[in-house]
């Protein structure tokens, strides 16, 4: 195994060359960096398990004080499991094995679906269809969230576009991971995929969490308006969570909000959720904003976020995500309940 004085020598080489401060067009820039390691073969035997240690290892050196962290066992709890559904999402990645379900969003003005959210699912072998929730947060940690996220946003376009062939004209909205979002490449990659499809660009929306953005708020804003120059929308998601100031959020290039769902959840229940549900759709609309309540699970919150002046609902009171041939089976019924109340 490599010598820990090697090691602590590179590592304080690096050091070094960070603690004076960068001159880039007579602006003086401090740098901040953090350090995973993994080494060869003891933490792996091959490229594949090498880079996801060190990635496991780069992810607790943003927690550590000291910025810099060699992989061990006890960073990945579950590491032979983990190491094993990473190594298989990989080749599902690849291999085009996973698949898009679509959620409908409705809106309160027209009583019609104007859009979907596309979430991505992995049909796994073992474990069958798994939400994002148990796979997302890995690949972040891993670096397997750009290929991840290449493969949804290719996808999620191309679906948009057989619909929107077929005069099925419904926005589609696509998540970005915080990593994914302040990836300076994603403009110049989505323009570039964009232009692969026949889709009007103000038909895709991505959503962009609120904590994403202010952790690096210049950057945020140069990649948003890079998208919205091309007539992409921008929806700020898990609205209210982030602690945003409003001096930042008044300048944003967005087109619309989305109310955490732990807000609308239990607001029937709690009066607190109801003011803030109440405070942000004011505050959207004051920005011009559309604003979007999602995780609406009965008739009773809908009412009641139609009555606080809510624009469009999402969650599994109308509908929960669906694959595309369930979705079209599920709007086509849609469209014939309406035809026989109006006759």
């Amino acid at each position: 195994m490599a010598e820990n004085t090697d090691i602590n020598h590179i590592v304080g080489k690096i050091q070094k060359i960070f603690i004076e401060f960068f001159s880039i067009e007579k602006l003086a820039l401090e740098i901040q960096f953090s350090i995973g390691i993994a080494i060869f073969p003891e933490h792996g035997k091959d490229v594949d398990t090498i880079m996801q240690r060190a990635n496991v290892a780069l992810y607790a050196a943003k927690q550590d004080s000291k910025r810099y962290t060699m992989y061990s066992s006890q960073l990945d709890k579950h590491n032979p499991h983990r190491l094993t559904m990473m190594g298989e999402l990989r080749q599902a990645i690849e291999n085009d094995e996973l698949v898009l379900h679509f959620q409908p969003k409705i809106s309160l003005h027209t009583h019609s679906i104007i859009g979907v959210e596309a979430l991505v699912r992995w049909n796994h072998p073992k474990h069958g269809f798994m939400p994002p929730d148990d796979f997302i947060s890995m690949a972040e940690r891993t670096g397997l969230i750009k290929p991840l996220s290449i493969w949804v946003l290719n996808h999620a376009l191309g679906q948009a576009e057989k619909w929107h062939s077929q005069n099925l004209k419904l926005s589609i909205a696509i998540n970005l991971s915080p990593t994914t979002f302040l990836d300076t490449e994603l403009p110049n990659l989505i323009i570039g995929m964009l232009s692969l499809y026949d889709i009007p660009a103000d038909f895709v929306i991505f959503e962009i969490t609120e904590s994403s953005m202010i952790k690096d708020p210049d950057l945020a804003m140069e990649i948003m308006n890079r998208l919205t120059d091309k007539g992409i929308k921008i929806s700020i998601d898990d609205f209210g969570t982030g602690y945003s100031s409003l001096a930042y959020l008044k300048n944003l290039p967005a087109s619309e909000v989305k109310i955490d769902k732990s807000f609308v959840t239990d607001m029937l229940k709690n009066n607190n959720d109801t003011v803030i549900v109440k405070s942000i759709i004011d505050l959207g609309h004051n920005l011009s904003l559309n604003v979007v309540a999602e995780g609406v699970e009965d008739k009773e919150t809908a009412v009641r976020l139609k009555a606080l002046g809510c624009d469009v609902l999402q969650g599994y009171y109308f509908s929960k995500p669906l694959s595309n041939n369930n979705f079209l089976n599920w709007l086509s019924k849609k469209k014939n309940k309406k035809a026989v109340q109006k006759s």
